[in-house]
């Protein structure tokens, strides 16, 4: 089960893989090549990926008009 963005913001490399049944060295390369299907934010060397982006990617958060979206990676990563 994947988390809800409340819970956990981001997730690890592994964990999203596992999320999208992919291995986690498959997920590296993609992201390493621009190829992955969700942004990622970069920590030092760790590589995180935003819970929200995932559960949008994979169809499992389906927000009504009027619901408040939380901060995506793309607001994080132009946030000074």
């Amino acid at each position: 089960m994947i988390p809800t963005a409340e819970d956990r913001p981001t997730l690890t490399v592994p964990e999203a893989a596992a999320a999208l049944g992919v291995s986690a060295a498959s997920l590296y390369r993609a992201l390493a090549a621009g190829d992955a299907p969700v942004p990622h934010l970069r920590v030092g060397s760790r590589i995180l990926i935003c819970t929200r982006d995932l559960r949008a990617v994979l169809g499992l958060d389906n927000l009504a008009p009027a619901d408040e979206p939380e901060a995506t990676i793309h607001e994080l990563r132009a946030a000074p």
